[in-house]
């Protein structure tokens, strides 16, 4: 086998249970092919149906409201959107600024005609590690397992940095990234901590639907207000972005 090893994500079941963790793979081991557009074009091509991952709008309300301080005017950028409905929760309950981006151009185009005519929802085909808005565009960045696809990678320690760095650079000094994820905070923690301002971090913990299911983590974090913003970020020795 290869002499080095790639950070991945893995199912890991119990008699009871299954949760994702981290795990050491060989680069020729196959990940799950959740992190290839291919895969969701495929799958969105087949199944029309909406569906949340994870929590939805009423669960995560008090959560996003935290997130946008309250201000239904917040530029909110919604990243792997898949056919959530949470944008159209969203802008049904106030909020005028929603863009959601996707790397499949079936789910988008599929969204996009079913919220014709609701003009604060925009839908765009992009790659969350390449995201060509200017930096400082967004108030509020929010993601629902997005962390989790890229961890079905097996370059995932370095995609999710790069997708941490290109959130940090989308957002304004004091804007917030909100990020459901399976992925246990002694995970993703520290990752996070290299691009957001250590001292305005919470996580909180809620159970899913399905007890047999695996934990669902809700994360809430901001850039710095001044000092070394995320154009200033550099990786750390050895760190490829």
């Amino acid at each position: 086998s290869s002499s080095s090893s790639s950070l991945v994500w893995s199912e890991s079941s119990s008699s009871s249970s299954s949760s994702l963790a981290w795990s050491e793979s060989s680069g020729n081991e196959e990940a799950p092919a959740y992190g290839t557009s291919r895969f969701w074009d495929e799958h969105y091509t087949k199944d029309h149906e909406p569906y949340d991952w994870l929590l939805d709008y009423q669960e995560l309300r008090g959560f996003i409201e935290n997130a946008t301080a309250g201000d239904l005017a917040a530029r909110v950028l919604h990243v792997g959107c898949g056919n959530s409905l949470l944008p159209e929760a969203m802008y049904d309950d106030g909020y005028q600024d929603i863009t959601s981006i996707d790397t499949s151009p079936v789910v988008i185009e599929q969204m996009a005609a079913r919220t014709w005519g609701r003009a604060g929802l925009g839908w765009l085909v992009m790659d969350a590690t390449k995201i060509s808005f200017p930096s400082g565009t967004f108030d509020a960045v929010m993601d629902k397992s997005m962390v989790d696809t890229f961890g079905c990678r097996l370059d995932a320690r370095r995609m999710t940095l790069r997708y941490l760095r290109e959130v940090a650079r989308l957002l304004r000094p004091g804007g917030t990234f909100l990020s459901v994820s399976f992925t246990k905070p002694a995970d993703l923690a520290p990752l996070l901590m290299r691009h957001f301002d250590p001292g305005q971090y919470s996580v909180s913990e809620l159970k899913p639907h399905d007890a047999r299911g695996p934990t669902n983590y809700v994360y809430i974090v901001r850039t710095r207000l001044s000092g070394s913003g995320p154009g200033g970020l550099r990786p750390a020795s050895g760190e490829a972005f």
